[in-house]
């Protein structure tokens, strides 16, 4: 968090490689990834943590990459255990998180030094056209330049401009944070508009749940999180306005009085407001912790939570930001990443109770601003696992507008392909002729883009993960244009990361989940519900659990059904609703593998 805290307030533009969200980072990427850049930062962790040793080599491999091209690196190091002789004096220890900015901030002058001198830096170009074709990272946070280009406004989309929505609802790939940085760019540079953008990087949410909500009674929890969301999202606000608006401020004489009001209501400490809001999120959560560490409450707990945590008089803030807002259309707060570290489908009571009480704090403010008529608009972007916990926990179902992402239209995702093939390439054209100019068409005797198509999971991430798979195969191997042979490489790569990936998110779940999916190595295609169950016993599954196992297996889209009509469903066809998929299915349905798993299991 410290690291990234201060990349980003350097103003530098930033990619990172999450292994959370891309299992494998392939040669072509890195290499790619490293000489458009102008420098690297490795962050090594301590070998004391597990997975240290894949990620200290990755990390070590990017670095030496970097200095062969002769981009500026820094090493970072957790702890101060040695490292091997070959880099061991270009690492960087450190034993507490605030000794990083000193140890970066060198590293970051170098680079703006080199963008503002006239050092060439030699790029190798490409020799064959097909090297030129570049479908774009599969993150959206990793190319949020790059989405102005070709970042496609979706009905989805449309709904949330227009303040018609206030959950963007979609699995991990399903393009929610592009829709993010769409909604973002769509009013970021108006002063009529504040833009509060909040994308916790950290797992904050997990220690509020661990180290304060378990210590508290259902009714505490629900009231110092009411009062938790209130503090930070009026803070933040406030903290928007110091930041980015005093030239715009002093320019009415009346805003600029509101404005001085607003900074002394504030009365925020200056390391906190020079902090990214993962940190002043972490600190307040801090504070809570602390306070619910002691034992000095009684009956008057929630009053002694509550005025700890307001350090500052909320309600005179909230007047202060009303007044200053009325000079402003509107007031967007978009808020990402607030699942992140949850898993998938493993989302726990708390977590819930920390969205319901987000949802709840933002409606109470909403309420508040309009008596001044402001108009306050809230998107939340969040995985369709925690939406069905939240729609089970919550009594009043109508009250949060949610719009569904779903990827099923084979012609909304040609347009987000020929999107950007039409960015990379510069060639204008149609969909069929750009295709036809870099791949075979047709693959096994389907059309070849429905081919790659099928083999993914229906997520823009995924196919976008196999399509550079598939050009790298191809390039690789010297061809003009994508083959068949080159796509059916391309696939088995794919489908083992998609089997690797199925499997952490199953731990995350229950660890003896994990590994039933390597029950099907060399099964048959489809199953019937013995079969299935017989694979599913091999694997220690007993069989009080078949049932629960097998609903997820569904629900991840690992299993599919046949329909009356011989077609294969899955569950992103029916909203992930497995139940629903089940009963149009027959009383002993047939299942079926999906084909993104077929080649790395070795079906039949």
């Amino acid at each position: 968090m410290k690291l990234l805290s201060l990349v980003k307030k350097s103003g530098l533009r930033f990619r990172t490689f999450d292994p959370k969200e891309t299992s494998r980072l392939s040669l072509q990427d890195a290499f790619r990834e490293v000489k458009s850049s102008l420098g690297i930062i490795a962050h090594l962790l301590s070998p004391m943590r597990h997975g240290s040793l894949v990620h200290n080599a990755r990390s070590a491999f990017m670095a030496g990459l970097a200095m062969s091209s002769g981009q500026a690196v820094c090493i970072i190091q957790e702890g101060s255990e040695q490292r091997p002789i070959d880099y061991r004096d270009l690492v960087l220890p450190y034993t507490d998180p605030n000794q990083i900015q000193a140890l970066v901030t060198p590293f970051i002058r170098q680079i703006f030094d080199g963008i503002q001198s006239t050092r060439f830096i030699p790029i190798t170009l490409p020799l064959r056209a097909l090297e030129t074709l570049d479908f774009g990272d599969v993150a959206a946070e990793n190319e949020i330049k790059a989405l102005d280009y070709y970042f496609v406004p979706t009905a989805q989309y449309n709904e949330a401009r227009r303040g018609h929505a206030r959950l963007i609802v979609g699995r991990k790939g399903t393009g929610k944070t592009a829709i993010f940085y769409g909604l973002r760019r769509a009013y970021w540079t108006s002063q009529d508009q504040l833009v509060l953008d909040l994308k916790p990087e950290g797992h904050q949410f997990t220690k509020l749940r661990e180290a304060v909500l378990s210590t508290l009674s259902k009714g505490l929890q629900e009231h110092v999180l009411s009062a938790f969301w209130t503090y930070v999202l009026l803070m933040e606000i406030a903290n928007k306005i110091l930041r980015d608006d005093g030239r715009y401020a002093i320019r009415n004489n009346q805003r600029a009085r509101a404005f001085e009001e607003i900074r002394l209501a504030h009365g925020g400490n200056p390391s906190m407001e020079e902090a990214d809001f993962s940190e002043r999120l972490l600190n307040v959560v801090d504070k809570l912790a602390d306070t619910t560490d002691t034992s000095v409450f009684g009956n008057e707990s929630s009053e002694r939570l509550t005025g700890l945590l307001y350090q500052q008089e909320i309600r005179n803030l909230s007047s202060k930001l009303g007044t200053y807002l009325r000079g402003k259309k509107g007031v967007w707060l978009l808020i990402d990443n607030l699942d992140k570290g949850w898993p998938v489908n493993g989302a726990e009571t708390e977590d819930i109770m920390i969205l319901r009480s987000l949802l709840e704090s933002t409606r109470k403010l909403q309420r508040s601003f309009s008596k001044d008529n402001i108009e306050f608009n809230t998107v939340v972007f969040i995985r369709n696992d925690i939406y069905e916990h939240l729609l089970k926990e919550t009594s009043d179902k109508g009250k949060d507008t949610a719009v569904l992402l779903e990827w099923t239209d084979l012609e909304a995702l040609k347009q987000l392909v020929y999107r950007r093939m039409l960015t990379s390439v510069q060639q204008e054209s149609t969909f069929e002729s750009l295709w036809l100019s870099f791949f075979q068409a047709h693959v096994e005797g389907e059309e070849s883009f429905s081919y790659i198509v099928n083999r993914t999971m229906m997520r823009p991430r995924d196919i976008l993960r196999l399509l550079r798979e598939c050009v790298n195969v191809a390039v690789n191997r010297g061809h003009e244009k994508v083959s068949e042979s080159d796509v059916i490489q391309a696939e088995k790569r794919y489908s083992e990361d998609q089997l690797q990936e199925i499997s952490f998110e199953l731990k995350d779940i229950s660890p003896e989940y994990g590994d039933v999916i390597y029950g099907f190595i060399g099964c048959l295609t489809t199953l019937d519900r013995e079969e299935l169950r017989d694979r599913l016993r091999l694997m220690a599954v007993p069989d009080a659990s078949c049932a629960h196992v097998e609903g997820l297996l569904l629900w991840f889209g690992f299993l599919g059904v046949m329909n009356s009509d011989g077609e294969e469903r899955y569950s992103y066809s029916y909203q992930y609703g497995v139940d629903r998929m089940l009963r149009e299915a027959c009383t002993n349905p047939t299942f079926v593998i999906h084909p993104a798993f077929r080649s790395a299991l070795g079906c039949k």
